[in-house]
């Protein structure tokens, strides 16, 4: 089947691309059909696959890997993030659930023997690895489950050992039927110790650590140790793993408020480096023992990091000296000893003080033909900064720039650890040597400064070891944790020497630790390096690599992460700086092909722009200078999405209006007056910025010269056109593009630019001038099948629309966008559409709503349960059922936990049992004037159907922004003037067809519906919501803030309330509005509200989907079942 789709995928690829010029109509038409079976094919496939998903699903992942060909695991993950606790937690779950289970660490294993030999001498379960597999065999069968073996940390012990005898292992527990294998290995170790061999036979999990939860995490990490919030986001993947957490928590639990957070804001801002947490918690943790055996303080920090200038070693000196990472007792109890003169015994319970405070660990190791209990530091980045720091203080000559080079020599302590291995992938020491590159610079400051030597160790390695697959590894990891100040001119040299590689993973691995850098104040490769460095690019280059660095992101990612702060924090509390970096660094994903990851970025920047306007109006500027569209577009949506959002709680005099005032001037200048540099006739983009200046007015009525205004409203003057003439075009120029405009874009999207063009006339002399226009700018923007041929057929082919409705655009589609949108722009302007395109505010195509409209809350006014005082039958329910009481919820006293007087002025209603029964009902509010009362009551009385052609249905807007409502004269444009003014008596109620058509009675319609679709973007999924109509909400001064759907008068209280009920269907909604607002309305308009209320006994779908009953028919067709009453005419 995977064949047949990707055919059919190259068949329409091939459909889909340019046309050729000599094509005739039939051939076109041939085409079309062709096309239309190749997608309806596509479609079938599809539909078979959705049904086979979740058993392939089941099939393709770890769980069927295991069923179909595996009873081994390997559970990878970095250090800290919890395997151990993990595999814990799951024998004690197994144990309890009767799955025998056998848990062991590696470094407690002897290696002189099988591993199933050590694992049953360890365990005393049996004589020898053969009869342990005998039993838990048997023990499985008797369970009926399979039994586990699981081994923690191989990379804790004797790894040469582990790499020879896992393969053995893996395939003795494959043999045997009832027994499962479970494995852990620390990466990067997991490289160089599992061969393909055992890889291939075994499940390969990933350990995330808290990673997609992390800042839940970190917040309750912070609550259990009563440290308070940080409001900065914590990218660093070390805040994902819980161990590291803890360190950070016990290292500052004991200070002031004051200076945990000053302590925690030096860690995220990276004035501190993370080796500081380690060194933190040490002494804080040290400081109970110290006390408790009356010795100096700091002694535990010194009897592990030793004092080699006053010939101490320390337990990191006998870690570095023996180069294995552990320790015996004699060796520790000399330390302590020699750094405290403590008595043997003493000495002892300074050890067992040391334990049990968690900074040592201790272990039991096969050694001589026995076993004897050694020592370890708890976790292995805290030993690897230890011994590295022993290293330096004991090997390290900084006396000039040729000794220091003389201290990685090979031969030497230092020199030894940057060994390459055979393979050339990995260091000898890795951990210690990424922990030397971070403590090297500040090692070397007093040297650099004095002599302008390099501060970088990198440079300082013999060049045959300057490989880039070791030093990527260990180079990269270390970056975060270093100081800013560590950072010189050669740390960047390398960082932009990576990023000039053409390997795509090693770049993307570069951009990854540069997002987490970039949200740190004044860091040296901070969000202004990382935009400088993309603005001095091409926009295709920049696509090539940065957006596609984006696109492909890991959902654990940096910039993913920095989109879940910013969705999940309370912006007010963070700092304007902070939210500053953040901004930045957002609003460069906006180049991504990715809609869900273009969207969440404009949503963040919403959010925090809500905040602190100033900081989002101020990254304008820079935005301009990068050179990209869609980045455009997108920062200046979320502007305007700002502005609509928190404009109607603000005044004239506020700080945002004076932001307001910045921005509008800078858009002016930049954008909207003819000749700025950055003029455009992108119909979103202009768009936006004329929207800002809109809201502006709104605060300032006089902020804008009489010139500025009559830029409102678009003329061909405004902008230069970015289209060349269509004479001045050749066909060389245009044929590459063309590839990128597939048939659906060329022929509607495109199509709909030219009036009076049939679907599929490619000839259409207008038509093809405007599409060679687009093709050419396309082109000109810098596209081209050479730079994005190839990335783009893999997106079609698997991201360009994904079963979770997840969209990803070829970069073809990018860049037709651009040139599509400057060119609707363009001919609107220009006057080259019909007038009807002048009823909606914007393209059909526009892709998202920035104000971001709130989730509806739920609510349902309460009223008699008419189901349980009627018969269950269905045909008795349709016959005598009881009606519902809907008149009773006309007025209320209480909306929602909110009193008041609330009158209802539409509503929706659709209630049902299980059993079938079902209750429809609606309520249309209309305002009628006192000379068409007596006509209303007449056409009333006379038994005319209140519905259809009786009360008026509500108008509707589709592409009308949420915070548009109801201020901008694209609310409702359909029922203003030519001055935008909402007509009065705009609609007819009772307009039917009665021996010819009555005109009906003149009425005013209370309500509009906005009915945004949510097929624009996963984040607009808020629509069909009732506001009030454009006359009595501009009359009334209403106006909707911060995303709500409820709406608020003059002095910001609440006017109207909104809200949606579960049901059958689309369940129920109700749109109140106060009392008084209503009758001030009512008494200055001089109408009255007369309120429909019909309501009807139905049957579910469901329950007559295999057809419906003669008689139920018959009293279906009685219409008994429905009843209906106008309130407002006695």
């Amino acid at each position: 089947m995977s064949t047949t789709e990707t055919e059919l995928r190259a068949r329409l690829w091939a459909l889909e691309g340019t046309q050729p010029e000599a094509e005739s109509d039939e051939e076109k038409k041939a085409r079309s059909s062709e096309r239309d079976r190749v997608q309806s094919r596509l479609a079938a496939i599809r539909r078979l696959e959705d049904a086979l998903y979740e058993v392939a699903e089941f099939a393709d992942g770890h769980e069927g890997d295991l069923v179909a060909d595996g009873s081994s695991i390997l559970l990878l993950g970095e250090w800290g993030t919890g395997k151990t606790h993990f595999l814990c937690d799951y024998a004690i779950q197994a144990i309890d659930d009767g799955t025998p289970t056998v848990v062991v660490l590696a470094n407690a294993l002897r290696t002189d023997i099988p591993p199933l030999d050590a694992i049953a001498e360890n365990t005393g379960l049996a004589p020898s690895g053969e009869a342990l597999m005998s039993l838990l065999d048997a023990k499985a069968k008797e369970a009926g489950r399979r039994a586990l073996i699981m081994i923690d940390a191989l990379n804790e012990s004797d790894r040469d050992t582990w790499r020879r005898a896992l393969p053995g292992l893996v395939r003795a527990v494959a043999d045997m039927e009832n027994v499962g294998l479970v494995v852990s290995c620390r990466t990067p170790f997991d490289s160089s110790l599992i061969v393909d061999a055992a890889r291939k036979r075994m499940t390969v999990l990933r350990h995330p650590g808290f990673e997609e939860q992390e800042f839940d995490a970190q917040l309750e990490f912070f609550k259990y140790y009563d440290l308070p919030a940080l409001h900065v986001p914590l990218l660093t993947s070390e805040y994902s793993r819980p161990l590291f957490l803890r360190l950070m928590c016990e290292g500052i639990k004991d200070l002031g408020k004051r200076s945990q957070k000053s302590h925690l804001r030096d860690l995220a801002s990276g004035q501190k480096s993370m080796t500081y947490v380690l060194e933190r918690f040490v002494k804080e943790v040290g400081e109970e023992v110290e006390k408790a055996h009356n010795i100096s303080k700091l002694s535990c920090w010194h009897i592990m990091k030793g004092d080699p200038r006053n010939g101490r070693a320390g337990l990191a000196g006998v870690l570095a000296r023996e180069r294995r990472e552990w320790l015996s007792w004699d060796e520790a109890l000399g330390e302590v000893r020699a750094c405290t003169a403590a008595t043997l015994p003493e000495a002892s319970a300074i050890i067992d003080s040391m334990k049990t405070a968690g900074l040592l660990i201790g272990h039991s190791r096969y050694q001589d033909g026995g076993y004897v209990d050694v020592l370890v530091l708890p976790y292995q980045r805290f030993s690897d900064h230890l011994v590295a720091r022993h290293l330096l203080d004991a090997h390290l000559d900084t006396t000039s720039e040729a000794r220091v080079r003389r201290c990685f020599y090979k031969d030497q302590r230092l020199g030894a650890v940057f060994v390459v291995d055979d393979w050339g992938r990995e260091f000898a020491e890795p951990g210690i040597a990424s922990a030397l590159m971070i403590e090297f610079p500040e090692r070397v400051r007093r040297m650099a400064e004095r002599d302008g030597a390099p501060a970088e160790l990198l440079v300082y390695l013999p060049k045959e070891r300057r490989l880039v697959h070791p030093v990527v590894d260990v180079f990269l990891e270390g970056l975060y944790w270093r100081p800013s100040s560590s950072f010189g001119p050669e740390t960047k040299w390398i960082v932009e020497f990576l990023l000039r590689r053409p390997e795509k993973e090693l770049r993307s691995r570069v951009y990854e630790v540069v997002v987490g850098l970039a949200m740190r104040d004044g860091h040296p490769l901070g969000a202004g390096w990382l935009i400088d460095r993309l603005a001095s690019m091409s926009m295709p280059e920049r696509d090539v690599e940065w957006s596609e660095f984006v696109r492909t992101a890991d959902p654990d990612s940096n910039l993913v992460r920095l989109l879940a702060w910013a969705e999940r924090e309370e912006h007010s509390k963070v700092d304007a700086e902070v939210t500053a970096h953040a901004i930045r660094i957002t609003a460069l994903l906006l180049t991504t092909t990715d809609r869900l990851i273009r969207d969440r970025a404009t949503r963040a920047l919403v959010l925090m722009g809500e905040a602190h306007p100033r900081r989002l109006f101020d990254e304008v500027s820079a935005v301009l200078l990068l050179g990209d569209p869609y980045v455009t577009e997108r920062v200046l949506a979320a502007c305007y999405g700002v502005c609509m959002r928190v404009w109607a709680t603000e005044n004239r005099k506020s700080n945002f209006s004076d932001d307001l005032v910045g921005l509008a001037r800078l858009l002016l200048e930049q954008v909207l007056r003819p000749g700025s540099p950055h003029s455009t006739w992108h119909a979103l983009t202009r768009g936006y910025a004329i929207g800002v200046l809109q809201i502006l007015l709104k605060l300032r009525p006089r902020a804008l010269s009489p010139s500025d205004r009559s830029l409102l409203m678009p003329s061909p003057g405004h902008a230069v056109s970015p289209f060349r003439p269509v004479s001045r075009i050749r066909k060389r120029d245009v044929d590459d593009p063309e590839h990128a405009i597939h048939m659906d874009f060329g022929n509607y999207t495109i199509g709909r630019l030219v009036d009076d063009r049939g679907n599929y006339d490619f000839k259409h002399k207008e038509y093809a001038g405007v599409r060679k226009q687009i093709a050419d700018r396309m082109r000109r923007l810098g596209y081209s099948t050479a730079h994005f041929n190839d990335v783009d057929k893999i997106i079609v082919g698997h991201l360009e629309y994904r079963r979770d409705g997840h969209r990803v655009d070829r970069y073809g589609k990018k860049y037709s966008w651009i040139a599509f949108f400057e060119m609707y722009g363009l001919r609107r302007a220009e006057g080259k559409f019909k007038d009807e395109y002048f009823h909606e505010p914007r393209p059909s195509d526009s892709d998202i709503d920035p104000s971001f409209p709130a989730e509806i809350p739920k609510w349902s006014p309460s009223h008699d349960d008419v189901f349980a005082q009627s018969p269950v039958d269905l045909h008795k329910w349709i016959a005598d059922g009881q009606t519902p009481d809907y008149v009773s919820i006309l007025r209320l006293p209480e909306v929602d936990g909110v009193v008041g007087d609330w009158v209802l002025l539409d509503a929706a209603m659709h209630e049902g049992k299980t059993d079938g029964r079902e209750v429809r009902g609606w309520v249309t509010s209309v305002f009628v004037p006192p000379r068409s009362v007596e006509q209303m009551r007449k056409e009333v009385a006379s038994g005319r159907e209140l519905g259809d052609r009786g009360f008026p249905e509500t108008g509707a807007d589709y592409y009308t922004y949420h915070g548009e409502i109801p201020w901008s004269e694209t609310y409702g444009s359909d029922v203003r003037n030519e001055h935008g003014v909402p007509k009065r008596l705009n609609d007819r109620a009772f307009d039917y067809f009665d021996s010819g058509w009555r005109r009906g009675v003149p009425v005013e319609d209370s309500c509009r519906r906005w009915s945004w679709e949510d097929y624009h973007s996963q984040l607009n999924q808020v629509g069909g919501v009732v506001f009030p109509a454009p006359p009595i909400a501009e009359a009334l001064n209403l106006r909707v803030a911060g995303g709500s759907s409820d709406m608020l008068d003059q002095k910001n209280r609440l006017a109207t309330i909104f809200r949606r009920a579960d049901g059958p269907g689309f369940g129920s909604y109700f749109l109140y509005m106060r009392g008084d607002l209503v009758e001030r309305y009512t008494a200055g308009r001089g109408l009255r509200l007369v309120q429909a209320v019909v309501s009807e006994r139905n049957v579910s779908y469901k329950a007559t989907e295999r057809g419906i009953s003669d008689s139920l028919r018959g009293i279906l067709q009685s219409r008994v079942q429905v009843s209906g009453q106008v309130v407002g005419l006695g």
